[in-house]
């Protein structure tokens, strides 16, 4: 029975993790005027669909962004289309430039914050999320990703904390019976139910 449960609640906080991904997606900055930026990889391209090389897109969105430099926008975009392909350590550095320009885009932060979880950099996935929240204390892809971050560090006080302020903040956030789900594992694991 015990085995159940953690599968249910793994399933759980993985739904919760993509509906995060998919909010946060949402939120981005929009797309440098005639650039037209794929939100997957090819394997997810509708049947039928002409494949679409993202090594050019890639290299057209790299070369704007290098001749154009004051152009946070181009810098975005290139992180974003290495996110989007799970392509996060290429990503990093490019948030990083756009974060030089606008310090305060929770959005770039929050994406920024995913790259360093994704690849192991836990801390500084933290550090992001946590300066995300002190522009927008209530923002609420940051809040669930941050609770996120927290439950799979097995800090469930912390997740508890930050998604029970969501759901009190936000009642209507699209997301928000995930996050509920999410909250209610995060309360049975500190409660020692899941070994």
């Amino acid at each position: 029975m015990k085995h159940r449960h953690i599968a249910f609640g793994i399933v759980g906080v993985m739904v919760g993790f993509v509906l995060g991904f998919f909010i946060s997606e949402a939120t981005r900055e929009p797309p440098v005027p005639g650039q037209e930026v794929v939100a997957s990889g090819q394997e997810q391209l509708p049947e039928g669909h002409p494949p679409i090389d993202i090594e050019a897109q890639l290299s057209q969105l790299v070369k704007h962004a290098t001749d154009e430099p004051d152009h946070v926008d181009a810098k975005i975009q290139v992180a974003n289309l290495l996110y989007d392909v799970q392509r996060f350590e290429e990503a990093i550095p490019w948030y990083e430039k756009a974060l030089e320009q606008q310090p305060r885009s929770i959005n770039v932060n929050n994406d920024l914050a995913t790259c360093y979880f994704a690849t192991g950099n836990r801390e500084k996935a933290l550090v992001l999320l946590q300066a995300s929240l002190e522009i927008e204390a209530d923002h609420p892809v940051a809040l669930q990703n941050i609770g996120w971050f927290h439950f799979q560090s097995n800090n469930y006080k912390e997740a508890i904390r930050n998604w029970e302020q969501l759901i009190v903040i936000h009642p209507e956030f699209p997301n928000i019976e995930e996050v509920k789900k999410q909250l209610e594992n995060a309360k049975s694991h500190e409660r020692g139910d899941h070994s």
